[in-house]
């Protein structure tokens, strides 16, 4: 692209193919996409995110972008990507990117594999910043879901990114739901958010399925104030380990599901009522840590020595013994059997932690 104009955007689109990359130019510009993007394995590439900035972001009908990379950019108000469709998507990385001053900048809708958000900067986010979805059909689940190395790479992974300037009204930074597998690791986060991390049952989507499987480990978590819930994991199965959290957070690890609490499911119920917190495992988790201004996610164990060890609290008892989280059941305070995490990095980054990238299969489109 010869210029930051909604008109280069067109024309250098419109003339690539699936495979091409296009080089946004340095300089601030509001572009208003008017195409999804629609042909797979396209690179966006901007000039750093100091120098290129986007007001707005992308659209994509799943999986007409699969296999999209986009990097180097700084997104301002968002959202960065609105992914719906009902097929498939995988394969697409948003890297060394920064996301600034938007109520959410990512809107995965379909069932979604393989795809990471990485090395990347999150600032000021005003909203309920990032959601998962999937299309797990609401009626049947398929529980217990392999997880980590097992999983074969399901479902969105964030991964070695900084969460800065977050204030109250970032609730809900990470949440999934609707059928969706997350995996959150090696991530700095500077919060004052309430339920920053979420993992959904179905009682507030009735049509909805719940989240799927969630994974959160290696995370340093500074957060302003005490006495808040930062995991608010409502449904699905799932992981916490390796998350260290500053502060006097007593209660802030909830297994909760107000299907159970609310909505008069019983455990062992089909459809909506299936997809309460089960098949769960919180472990080495701490609070109390002090300072960890300068905790490095990737040597997290020598960063909250003095720390308390933190587990997981079900704040719901239900009406009767089939309405009840139970522990040694429903979750554990223990690590999970067999479970082994993830290759990292992720696949898709192939140990690359610079940008910008020189670009590969570049063409020039004049305008």
């Amino acid at each position: 692209m010869t210029a930051c104009t909604s008109a280069a955007w067109d024309t250098a689109y419109n003339a690539a193919v699936a495979g091409d990359t296009i080089a946004f130019p340095a300089g601030s510009c509001s572009v208003t996409m008017t195409k999804d993007i629609g042909k797979q394995n396209l690179v966006i590439q901007g000039q750093g995110t100091s120098s290129t900035a986007i007001t707005g972001g992308f659209t994509c009908t799943s999986p007409n972008c699969n296999g999209l990379r986009v990097t180097g950019i700084r997104f301002i108000t968002g959202p960065a990507l609105e992914l719906s469709g009902s097929a498939d998507a995988s394969g697409i990385r948003f890297d060394h990117d920064y996301f600034y001053n938007g109520s959410y900048f990512f809107n995965f809708y379909p069932n979604i594999t393989n795809t990471v958000i990485d090395h990347s900067t999150f600032d000021t986010i005003t909203g309920s910043g990032n959601y998962v979805w999937g299309n797990i059909p609401r009626s049947s689940p398929g529980f217990p879901y392999p997880l980590g190395s097992a999983s074969g790479g399901a479902g969105v992974y964030y991964e070695d990114n900084t969460w800065i300037n977050m204030t109250d009204a970032a609730h809900l930074t990470c949440q999934s739901r609707g059928g969706s597998r997350i995996v959150v690791r090696y991530n700095t986060f500077n919060l004052y958010a309430w339920d920053p991390f979420d993992a959904h049952d179905n009682y507030e989507g009735a049509s909805e399925s719940g989240s799927a499987t969630w994974e959160y480990y290696n995370n340093v978590i500074t957060y302003s104030g005490t006495g808040k819930r930062i995991f608010h994991m409502r449904g699905g199965q799932g992981v916490l380990w390796n998350n260290y959290v500053t502060g006097d957070q007593t209660g802030g690890i909830s297994f909760n599901s107000y299907d159970l609490c609310e909505n008069s499911c019983a455990k062992g119920s089909v459809g909506q009522c299936s997809w309460i917190i089960q098949y769960s495992y919180a472990w080495n988790n701490k609070h109390n840590c002090g300072s960890l201004a300068s905790c490095d996610p990737h040597n997290i164990a020598s960063c909250c020595g003095s720390g308390t060890t933190w587990g997981p609290e079900a704040d719901c008892s239900g009406g009767g013994s089939n309405q009840q989280l139970v522990i040694g059941v429903d979750y554990f305070n223990t690590a999970m059997p067999g479970y082994n995490p993830y290759p990292y990095p992720h696949p898709l980054t192939n140990s690359d932690a610079s940008s910008p990238h020189q670009p590969t299969n570049l063409r020039i489109i004049p305008h």
